[in-house]
């Protein structure tokens, strides 16, 4: 059982906020289970920043075991959906929730708490640079648990050998990596903690073709070890095409006419291929298409 505690509603407790309630029941027929809510919900956001609108109205849900991959050209707020679902800010309206919970509705220690469940792979892996490689994997289970020095040192070893790192990496520091090396000892600190929940912000953005296939394949892995839900921000086709279950495309929100919705795609990897959407299709196929006339006039 995670830190979310159990997912079954105690006896004669209101449904958990983004659950069906319970109808009727006919009599003589089997109490069905509940299901569960869903691992994460962003539900009717918006999000500003001063004059600048980032996401207008937006609801997503993330069901648990789930790869949901963000797409969309620069600007149209991957990034900011990614930290808005981590609680990283509040965002202008609506609301996030965890496991059916409210995120508005917890203290501080509590998102401080539950937040240790989440992973998080930032763009520039984003590694303590007077740290080594070992010290950098093992930071987050020396702040938060009450480990033992030895077994801080075996879950790094255990670590960094999931992620294709031998042990003479350890006492490395992180200048002296390659970008997918640095990548893959920010997974492994992720990874250190156990997580339920993985983001990834741009994964394999400045990495050559084959190490951003390794960084793909350690999503997979990462995923099917102990059913772990996984959010991916990427423009990168060919992460769509292995690690999505569902993919979720947004347009800016300077590009929108009113009362048109901000996700313009939402299914799976085969399907976004195939929309007839002009936008997906431009984005799926690298096609400047408009753009190159915006251009010409600016």
């Amino acid at each position: 059982m995670g830190i979310f505690g159990s997912r079954k509603p105690a006896k004669g407790t209101a449904p958990v906020a983004g659950t069906p309630a319970a109808g009727p029941r006919a009599v003589g027929t089997s109490p069905r289970a509940a299901a569960p809510p869903p691992m994460l919900e962003v539900a009717n956001v918006t999000q500003r920043f001063g004059s600048q609108l980032v996401l207008r109205d937006i609801s997503l849900l993330v069901e648990e075991g789930e790869t949901l991959v963000i797409i969309g050209e620069s600007g149209c707020g991957k990034s900011v959906t990614l930290k808005l679902m981590m609680a990283l800010f509040n965002p202008t309206a609506g609301r996030v929730f965890w496991r059916g919970r409210p995120v508005a509705a917890m203290t501080e220690r509590q998102v401080a708490k539950a937040r240790l469940s989440y992973g998080f792979l930032f763009q520039g892996a984003a590694l303590f640079d007077s740290m080594s490689v070992s010290e950098n994997v093992a930071f987050g289970l020396r702040q938060n648990t009450d480990l033992s020095e030895t077994k801080v040192r075996e879950i790094v070893r255990d670590r960094l050998r999931e992620v294709g790192l031998r042990e003479g990496v350890c006492d490395r520091k992180p200048a002296d990596l390659s970008g997918g090396m640095k990548k893959r000892v920010a997974l492994a600190r992720a990874l250190a903690l156990e997580p339920e929940v993985m983001f990834y912000d741009e994964p394999t953005t400045g990495l050559d073709p084959v190490m951003s296939d390794v960084i793909n394949e350690l999503i997979l892995r990462t995923k099917n070890r102990g059913r772990v839900t996984s959010i991916v921000v990427t423009h990168d086709m060919r992460t769509v095409e292995r690690v999505a279950d569902r993919v979720v495309m947004l347009c800016p929100a300077g590009h929108l006419r009113p009362n048109e919705p901000q996700i313009v795609f939402e299914g799976t990897a085969r399907e976004l291929e195939h929309s007839s959407d002009p936008r997906v299709h431009q984005f799926v196929n690298g096609n400047a298409g408009e753009r190159i006339e915006e251009l010409s006039i600016s």
